[in-house]
């Protein structure tokens, strides 16, 4: 197999039409390059240079030249981004996360993962939540947020938040008249629900079986955005997450938020990476500033640590 160093010689003799200036730009003798170009040629099985007064590429080492131009850039940006690696955490992430989390949840953290990690280029994609963890291990994802828990072999999990899931309604609707609310008072009442793709949808659901309400199946919601807006047409109650309501909520009064009275209903959100990542203690330290960021007043969360 060719060296790169073969390929590097070669360009340069291409270029320069001679041994000797070629080898100057490596600061080597001129044997050096002709001894490689030579192991190179057998190598190859073919001719790249015509030996005379001038060393003149064959028509061979035309159709490879652009090849082997490509071979050095390649190494050259491998160096570059195994150094840029060496110096700390950077790059770009590949970031899988259910529509009813990472929105919420990044539009909270710009600022501060800026700061704390000015290097990292986080592309976000949103997923299915059960489909994360097999597009984790796949390698299509470095990296996903989502509810917990995740049990999956080759998966590191760290915790990050708990997060309250809170009783919404339009202002005019009866419930909505104080500040808080019994689950006895929700027997019977109409639930918007997102789809059954959905985490928040098994929490909502569960807990409506405990109270007497009903999911409204017949209509579900494919976002926290759409929820939100059958919400406001006045199609029947609804759970929505903290975070979204922290984001959405200062520019409306349609809606309300209404105490529960009794045990929150709240889910965990959790940070993964496959367990051989050697990004292993950078997305640690990104999970830590996440917490640290929405241990500030403001968020409505309480951060978790493990």
């Amino acid at each position: 197999m060719p060296s790169l160093k073969q390929f590097k010689y070669f360009v340069a003799l291409y270029h320069a039409r001679n041994f000797s200036r070629a080898a100057e730009q490596f600061g080597v003798k001129q044997p050096n390059v002709s001894n490689q170009i030579a192991r190179l040629e057998n190598e190859l099985g073919i001719r790249l240079f015509e030996r005379g007064v001038e060393t003149l590429p064959t028509p061979a080492a035309e159709r490879i030249l652009p090849s082997a131009v490509a071979a050095i850039d390649a190494a050259d940006r491998f160096v570059a981004i195994a150094r840029a690696c060496g110096r700390g955490f950077g790059g770009r992430i590949r970031l899988g996360t259910p529509s009813t989390v990472g929105p919420c949840l990044l539009a909270h953290l710009t600022d501060e993962l800026r700061q704390a990690h000015p290097d990292l280029d986080i592309v976000l994609r949103e997923e299915v939540p059960y489909a994360l963890p097999d597009r984790l291990s796949a390698g299509e994802f470095d990296l996903i947020i989502l509810p917990s828990p995740v049990e999956r072999d080759g998966i590191r999990v760290a915790s990050l938040y708990r997060e309250p899931i809170r009783f919404v309604s339009r202002r005019d609707h009866p419930l909505a008249r104080g500040s808080t609310v019994a689950p006895s008072k929700l027997a019977g009442q109409q639930v918007l629900v997102l789809d059954a793709r959905f985490h928040l949808r098994q929490i909502v659901e569960v807990y409506c079986r405990t109270c007497g309400a009903r999911p409204m199946t017949c209509c579900e919601a494919a976002s926290l955005d759409a929820l939100s807006l059958m919400a406001r047409a006045g199609l029947g109650v609804t759970f929505l997450p903290e975070l979204y309501l922290r984001k959405t909520l200062a520019a409306d009064d349609t809606l309300k938020v209404v105490n529960l009275e009794g045990a929150p209903l709240e889910r965990t959100v959790g940070i993964a990476w496959r367990s051989t990542s050697p990004h292993d203690e950078g997305f640690a330290a990104l999970a830590a500033t996440i917490r640290g960021a929405l241990a500030l007043p403001g968020t409505g969360v309480v951060p978790l640590h493990g």
